[in-house]
């Protein structure tokens, strides 16, 4: 008798507990969880980010090209850094990939890198420049841009975003212990763009668990500067400020 109610309370016990675990995964994060960017204090030009609503004429459902940055210019502290994008619908047409100095008459007018991506999907996407043999050197300021060519006979109609990118030594960023975990929030609060987004994107991936508050915390870092997230079943569609209504 008394082991047949030991059982029950065990299973009563193990029941709540998976309640609980479900209901917690399903809550929405906490506004001390949200990760807060800091914009970094860098010389430059004050607005670069640009993008990524058609300008051709006669299409009523434009796709929109956006490139994951803030207007100003975003720090990394990665040689090779991901870099994320978004398309908000299926294209058939070539999506290119261009990097130039962001001071050509300094460094040169020719890019360190201009191809055409080979993969193309809609949501939010990653650019590995490892995968291009591409390294950024540091305290140098790049001009990162995709192109959507609508016309190949035409380039004046494709659809253009671009944004800046800037490789800092952590020992130039204030209270960044190294030793530490970089947090998607650490980094953030540091003003490591680039290095908050790829953190926090690599653990949606890597946790499907935990993705709608994965995706919620990435909303809200995008909203930061001007992204705006339109969340669909498995994947999230960034619009930029003129596009979102």
């Amino acid at each position: 008798m008394r082991d047949n109610l030991l059982m029950r309370l065990l299973l009563s016990i193990a029941g709540v507990t998976a309640c609980v675990v479900t209901s917690m995964s399903s809550l929405p994060v906490m506004a001390d969880d949200m990760p807060q960017y800091n914009p970094p204090a860098v010389s430059g030009a004050p607005t670069r980010r640009v993008g990524g609503g058609t300008r051709g004429a006669g299409d009523a459902n434009p796709p929109v090209l956006a490139l994951l940055a803030p207007s100003s210019v975003g720090l990394t502290l990665q040689a090779q850094p991901l870099l994320y994008w978004s398309l908000s619908q299926p294209v058939d047409k070539t999506v290119e990939l261009a990097i130039h100095y962001a001071d050509p008459m300094t460094y040169g007018f020719d890019p360190i890198l201009k191809t055409e991506l080979k993969s193309v999907a809609v949501g939010v996407q990653a650019l590995s420049l490892a995968d291009y043999g591409i390294k950024l050197d540091a305290d140098v300021e790049y001009e990162v841009s995709l192109a959507l060519i609508l016309e190949p006979e035409k380039r004046l109609n494709d659809v253009i975003t671009s944004a800046t990118i800037l490789r800092v030594s952590p020992e130039t960023v204030k209270n960044l212990d190294t030793q530490a975990a970089l947090t998607p929030n650490l980094l953030a609060e540091n003003g490591i763009w680039y290095d908050a987004l790829a953190n926090l994107s690599a653990q949606i991936a890597q946790q499907p668990e935990q993705q709608a508050q994965l995706r919620q915390q990435r909303a809200h870092l995008l909203e930061q500067v001007g992204l705006s997230v339109r969340p669909q079943a498995q994947v999230d569609i960034v619009v930029l400020p003129e596009t979102a209504s």
